[in-house]
């Protein structure tokens, strides 16, 4: 398939994913705000989206549970307990179930979204702190920091399958469902392991720069881009040969990263260069800094209107780029000290997950 048509699918399954069928539609101008404000609980840290069916989930780092918002109403509809200090989740859409890391009880709760139940919890490494899940083969991955392994766990039978050894501090994870590639970057051995998801072996450890915390995967270019805090730099893999075939500047300490699918754009968050680098995935250049208020440290997209949204937990704002003029439309305050952000790709609206003061801001995406 040529690249144009492998293009052409891209953008038809990211404009399907998200049930968007209209022709002609643009981004309208920016006038955000925060609609609503919604208590939940103790220093709510993770949010997922379920845009099916317009459900959030987000993980409360002191109190061990996870509040489900009913995103119609944006009230708390539910309140699950999970293990001890959950940090992230994650929402499978073909099995309907979420999946959240406890850093303090070395566990991974699944939760049925039907039921809003955990029917499982599944024991993995010591530490963990980031997931990422391969949708093709419902497979997750589980980053444990303290002990250096990937624990793999499938997604089908809620068992734990393996355990991996990486590199060094563990952090960032990325899948390329395609290849059935799994991405690790290891904070302190500033390498990127790469496993190889049939077998659960590691097939490459690829020297990078000082200090991978997050990466980004693109799919279609077979590309992976590590964002290297301690270097000022991304490294840029190709997933084929696994070897690094560029190293790009990019602001000072580049922290969170994300992809727009559908303009194959990367976005890299730098937090002392209060910046965000727009990469090209087709050229490989930063073809635009965009200046920012102060350090940001989480970033969402909404793929469909091309806005980017950058969280800056020490001034308690986000900022809506426009991903067409690369200008900020919109410096939305929220909530004190917001560590998270997701959007849902069919309503617009983004959700901040705010630690300080125990609430999630929604933000009117149109």
């Amino acid at each position: 398939m040529s690249r144009n048509l492998m293009r052409g699918a891209q953008v038809l399954m990211a404009l399907l994913t998200v049930f968007v069928f209209s022709v002609g539609f643009s981004a309208p101008a920016a006038t955000q705000n925060v609609v609503a404000t919604i208590a939940v609980g103790d220093s709510p840290s993770g949010v997922a989206v379920n845009a099916g069916t317009n459900v959030v989930y987000v993980t409360n780092l002191r109190d061990n549970t996870v509040s489900v918002i009913n995103g119609a109403t944006n009230n708390v509809i539910a309140t699950v307990g999970v293990g001890v200090a959950p940090l992230q989740a994650a929402f499978n859409p073909a099995l309907n179930r979420i999946y959240v890391v406890n850093a303090g009880s070395n566990s991974v709760s699944v939760i049925d979204a039907g039921a809003n139940a955990v029917i499982a919890t599944v024991a993995v490494g010591s530490q963990p702190t980031r997931l990422a899940i391969n949708p093709a083969t419902n497979f997750i991955y589980v980053s444990n920091f303290q002990d250096n392994s990937v624990s793999v766990i499938d997604g089908n039978a809620n068992v734990l399958l393996a355990n991996v050894n990486v590199g060094f501090r563990p952090t960032g994870l990325g899948v390329n469902p395609g290849h059935n590639r799994i991405y690790v970057a290891n904070t302190n051995s500033r390498t990127l392991s790469v496993i190889d998801g049939n077998t659960n072996t590691v097939i490459a450890n690829v020297p990078v720069g000082i200090g991978p915390e997050a990466l980004v995967v693109d799919p279609l270019n077979n590309l992976v881009y590590v964002l290297n805090n301690g270097s000022d730099t991304v490294s840029i893999i190709d997933g084929i040969a696994n070897v690094v075939v560029s190293t790009l500047p990019v602001g000072a300490q580049p922290l969170a990263g994300i992809l727009n699918p559908i303009t194959d754009v990367i976005y890299v968050g730098n937090f002392a260069g209060s910046s965000v680098s727009a990469i090209s995935g087709t050229t490989n250049v930063v073809f635009a800094t965009i200046p920012i208020t102060a350090g940001p440290t989480a970033l969402a997209v909404d793929a469909v209107l091309d806005r980017i949204y950058v969280v800056d937990e020490t001034t308690n704002i986000v900022a809506a780029i426009d991903g067409v003029s690369n200008e900020v439309l919109a410096i939305i305050q929220v909530g004190n000290q917001p560590t998270n952000i997701a959007v849902n790709p069919v309503t617009s609206n983004a959700y901040v997950v705010n630690s300080d003061d125990d609430t999630v801001s929604v933000i009117s995406g149109r």
